[in-house]
Order: C-alpha cells, then structure tokens, then sequence
C-alpha cells in the first residue's frame, strides 16, 4: 500500500509554502496560479486544519483559484477531529447557614473606609464567614481565617462564592529590619461554577441602558455606590500576560468564559463601558474586553492622575468624582483611528514626554542632531571613502563619555579588532600605530573603556543574517542597556535568510521574502529596526552606500540622501534622521541632516566640521566644543591638536 504524502509535500506540490505551520491561523501569501498580478499581491489566504489538513482560496477577481486538503488524505492527519474531552458539570456552590454569615461592625467599617457604605454591603449581600479554609494557608499551622465572602449570583441562584481572607507573612526592609504584615489570599468554592459577579444585573438592560465592565468586586461595589448598578466583573480577575490577537490560544482562554457566556446580553446593551484598573494587568484586561465585545461599540474610563481604579476614586473624591468619571467615558477608537486627541490624553503626553534629547559633543552638530534618549533610527550615506564608519565610531566613543552609554557595533567589513583599534585612537587622542601612536597604558585604558561600553558583534560563515543581528542586539540589551546600535553597511547583511530552527518553514520563509518587491520588503525590514529602536529605546544607525556615483566636471560627487540608496525613496521614507557626511576641503567634513521627521532632536541644514585623519576625531571649526571633566578625556584632549579647538571627543 502506497504511503500516504505529507502536508507539507501536498502543498509543495501545489506550489503553497506558507511562511507557518500554526493551525487555525489565517496566512496571506502570493498566489502561485496567478502570481498576485502586476502588483505581486497577497491574494491567496491559506489556512491550515488543527486536524492536518488545509483550505486555500485567492481573492483576486480574475482568479479566484481554491482548494482543499482533506485531513484524512495526509500522513499525520485524521479524518475525523479527535474528540474534545467532556468538562465535568460543575459543583453546585458551598452551602452557608444563615447563622455563618455574619455583618458585624468590623465588616461595615472595613468597607467605609473604601467609600462603600453599610447600605451597599447589604444590597449585595457581601458578609463574613468565621474558619474559611484556605489553601495557602497549608503550611500554616492555623489553616482557615475569617474571610469576607462576595456570593455570585446567576438567576437568582448562588453559583459560587469568593472568599477574601489574609495570611500573616514575614517582609525585609531595605534596612535589613524584618516585620510580619497581612498579606490578601483568596479562593472560590471548588468546582463551582464560574459566572460573573453582579451578572443577574444584565436581565432586563436594553439599548437606553449602560452597562459597566471593572476588574474586581470592590470596583462593583464602588460603582452600586455611585448609583451605578448595572456593574459586572470576572471571578478570576486580569492577567499579566496578553496574548496576540492572531493567536489561537485565546479561544481556550478560561478566565473569559463567563464572559463569554453573557456576550449577546452584554452586546444588547445601549452602552458598553469599559471602567478597568490603569495598571498593566488592567490595560490588559481592557483591550481583551474590547476584542471580545466589539471595540466599534465599547466606550472607556481614564481615572484621574493618582488613582487606580474606581474605588480609587471613590475614596479620593466620593460619589460625585467617581460619577463624574463615569459621565466622562469616551468611545474606545478601533486601532489605527482616532477621533482627536481628549485634554486628558494631551496632559498625559505632556507629562510622560520623551525625555530631552543628549548632546553629541559638539556644539554645532548639536545645532541640527541630538541624541534621542527614546529611540530612533537613523540613516547615514556618504560618498565613498569620505568618512561616514568613522563618523560614528567617534560617537558612540563620545557618548560612552558623556552619558556612560553603551554601544553595539555590527560591521561586517572590518575585524572588531580593527574596529577597536580606531575607537582607542578616538578615545586617546593618538594614532593606534608608529612612533607617535599608543603607549601600553594608552591601550589598556581604552581596552577598560571598551570593555565597559562596547560589544562588538561578528557571527561567523557568510553574510549574517538580519534576523540574527536583531536577534543578538535584544540579547546584548538585555545585558547592558545598550542605547546604540551601528550596522555597517548595510549592504553586508544577508536580509532575505530566516532563522527559524525547522528547515521547511525556514525555506518557506525565505521564498516568501524573496516573491515580494524589493522596495516593500525593504521597507518592512526598515520598519523592523525602527520599532525595535522605539521598544528598546535605541538609536540604531544604519550605514548605507549610495549607489554608483557620477563625478561632475571638476570631480567631484554630488551630495548623495536616501533617495541615492538601493530602494530609493524607501530609506527617506522610514528613516526618522537621515544624515549624509562628505569630505570638503582639505580635512573638512561637512554633515548634510536630509531627513528630520521629529524636532525634538533634529532639524534640516549642513554643519561644517573640521576632521583629524590620525586619529578619527572631529572638530568644531568656531568655538570651543564641550569639554569633559573625566580625567581620561582630559588627558586626550591635552595631547591632541595644538590648535585652540578643543576636541569632540573631549566634549
């Protein structure tokens, strides 16, 4: 009997590599019938089965090619989904006497100092109950404490109680000083039934009500005492993760069930108001409550600036803030769109600016380029030979100096040993080599200052691979805080080659790179660094050749930008500074700033800068530079140039 063919070879055969294997993922990829057009469109949407198989169909008019893979008809697929195992119906909720259920004036005066008054506890049926077992009292040689129990209610039923009890555990001060403190437990009855607290509150709402989402019973509370009754929330509270929207996990999601189970009924309503906790889980939580319900149709809560959620509030301000709040929701704008900017946002923004951008040592450079402490990306030409490696080399020396900065460099041309060798010439002030050049003690000081703000990255075998230089940079960060990052050139990378570990996929990712349009993949990995600038709070400064250039009449080149790049337009268009450095006259520099998305930090215009070919430094041409008080830049600055210019690097 013949073998049955794998997935993956069914679908090579149609020509089909997807760039994944994940399942129930939809992928976008070039149709191999119609090749996507003039355009090279991603008109083929392949979706692979959980149960081995795969469907495809290419949306272009003129096409419209499709197919199927039965999951019976592969090796490793079954004809038939296993079957899911069968949940056990849940246990009906502890039983609690009347006569265990206590409202004492320890229990009403805990709440008013949380804003919430004794009228709201008995509303919702809120009490205490005496010798509640916990499990992380285990190890406790008491193991049950009075806990204050919240009843979850479903038709009239109580499906399920949470119990909020404390535990004593033993903390240590900065000083070394250790003290026992009360530290919150809670639990839920075994097995019970996972519904929403204050849930029965949903019967009856229509589209002239408002329905509010919060992240805990005590936000419920707060919100029955502001008059907000029609206020729900989940029994296991938010989480501390939030996974990709594209991920098939977050159908599996148990914590979301109950909600889930009431979405129609909460869709029902006139307004969906989304009133979480500002803090990350919170955050979380909002945006999840938003995917699942609808982002067209939900509105959100801000709280004011000191307060994290809406007993917060309410114990801030009282009743009136915590309305106020309320009344103030705005609609929650789906990604990408927004309706104008709320005073609250622009506030926010204003306080949690990006923080002033460094100086680079030199005062007229400063004049048009700064370094942004949150991140950018930065794109550098020149023509050739005129000084655009030694150019940044020079800065991340002068930034280790100034800032304590530490640097990445990635230059595929040059050894790092010689790499090294022109930082120390930077450092000290001297030429690495010849009678003139470095001491002893001049190298094993600029060894000890690369050695704390330089890793240099060199993989070995070939053209490395974009993926494993990003790969690496988020480790060495990781590590040290690295704030730059120098490719150089660009031309030296390998941006097509994947690093994915499985051999199918890996191919599958390169051919997909490769079937795109060189300007858009281009721009894609472009965009790549950019973000990983903004994330990781980096510079990242890509050295670019131009392309061939042609000398004019007097032999000189022309002031090559990024429209001079291989992918033109592309690197003006991604770059956040674009700069261009050419020899002028005799050992004169001058730095050209084409591109300056963000005035922050950079501005349009050409700086004139005078250049030392001995030992890589640069020199304002008026003025004095910025002068450093360490004693390393000191000594540097005393043993170079003899005119009156103080060196960049001692800046």
């Amino acid at each position: 009997m013949t073998e049955k063919p794998t997935l993956a070879e069914v679908l090579d055969r149609a020509r089909i590599r997807p760039l994944h294997w994940r399942a129930e993922v939809e992928q976008r990829l070039v149709c191999p019938e119609c090749g996507g057009g003039k355009t090279r469109e991603k008109s083929l949407a392949l979706r692979l089965d959980a149960d081995g198989g795969a469907v495809w169909k290419c949306h272009r008019g003129h096409c419209g090619w499709s197919d199927n893979i039965p999951a019976g008809a592969v090796r490793g697929g079954r004809s038939t989904p296993p079957a899911r195992p069968q949940a056990a119906p849940p246990r009906p909720a502890e039983q609690h006497p009347e006569g265990e259920r206590e409202r004492t004036e320890a229990l009403y005066d805990f709440f008013q100092k949380r804003g919430i008054s004794r009228r709201t506890v008995d509303e919702m049926g809120i009490y205490l109950r005496r010798g509640v077992w916990f499990p992380q009292l285990a190890d406790e040689e008491v193991k049950t404490t009075t806990a204050i129990v919240f009843p979850y209610v479903e038709g009239g039923e109580v499906a399920n109680h949470k119990y909020r009890g404390y535990r004593m555990v033993e903390v240590e001060d900065e000083a070394g000083v250790k003290r026992r403190i009360r530290d919150k437990i809670h639990r839920q009855d075994t097995g019970a039934k996972k519904t929403l607290f204050n849930g029965d509150c949903l019967s009856g709402l229509g589209p002239e009500d408002t329905v509010f989402l919060v992240e805990g019973e005590f936000d419920v509370a707060a919100l029955w005492e502001a008059g907000a009754h029609a206020a729900i929330s989940l029994p296991d509270g938010a989480s501390d993760r939030l996974r990709d929207e594209s991920d098939p996990e977050r159908a599996n999601d148990k914590r979301f069930f109950p909600l889930m189970e009431r979405i129609e009924d909460i869709r029902a309503v006139g307004k969906i108001v989304i009133a979480t906790d500002s803090d990350t889980p919170g955050t979380y939580l909002a945006e999840e409550f938003a995917r699942r319900i609808g982002k067209e149709i939900v509105w959100r809560v801000r709280w004011p600036k000191g307060c994290k959620d809406a007993n917060d509030v309410l114990m801030a301000g009282g009743v009136e803030a915590l309305r106020d709040c309320l009344a103030s929701a705005e609609r929650w704008v789906p990604d990408g769109i927004y309706d104008g900017s709320a005073a609250a946002d622009m506030a926010i923004h204003r306080e949690a600016s990006r923080p002033a951008p460094l100086t680079t040592g030199l005062r007229s450079l400063d004049a048009l380029f700064r370094l942004p402490q949150h991140g950018a990306l930065v794109v550098l030409t020149g023509p050739p030979g005129h000084g655009k490696s030694t150019l940044f080399n020079a800065l991340m020396v002068q930034a280790g100096l100034h800032h304590g900065w530490h640097s990445i460099i990635c230059s595929p041309e040059m050894d790092r040993l010689d790499l090294a060798a022109y930082m120390s010439s930077v450092l000290v002030g001297k030429p690495f080599y010849g009678e003139r050049g470095m001491s002893d003690g001049d190298i094993a000081t600029a060894s000890a200052f690369l050695r704390n703000h330089v890793t240099f990255l060199e993989p070995e075998g070939g053209p490395p691979s974009l993926d494993w230089v990003k790969a690496a940079i988020r480790k060495v960060h990781a590590r040290r805080g690295s704030k730059i990052v120098v490719l150089d050139p660009w031309g030296e990378f390998d941006i097509y080659a994947s690093t994915l570990p499985d051999l199918a996929e890996r191919r599958a990712e390169e051919a997909a790179r490769r079937a795109m349009l060189f300007p858009d993949f281009l721009g894609r990995r472009l965009a790549e660094l950019r973000e990983m600038a903004h994330e990781l709070g980096m510079v990242v400064v890509v050295v670019a050749h131009p392309q061939k250039l042609q000398r004019d009449r007097e032999g000189k080149y022309p002031t090559p930008t990024g429209y001079d790049i291989a992918g033109g337009a592309t690197w003006y268009n991604r770059a956040e500074v674009g700069l261009t450095i050419e020899r002028v006259e005799g050992n004169e520099a001058c730095v050209h700033v084409w591109k300056a998305r963000h005035r922050l930090y950079a501005s349009y215009g050409v700086v004139r800068l005078r250049f030392e070919p001995e030992t890589g430094r640069f020199f304002d041409l008026t003025g004095p530079s910025l002068v450093d008080s360490s004693p390393m830049a000191a000594s540097a600055a005393s043993e170079g140039s003899e005119d009156d210019d103080v060196p960049w690097v001692s800046a």
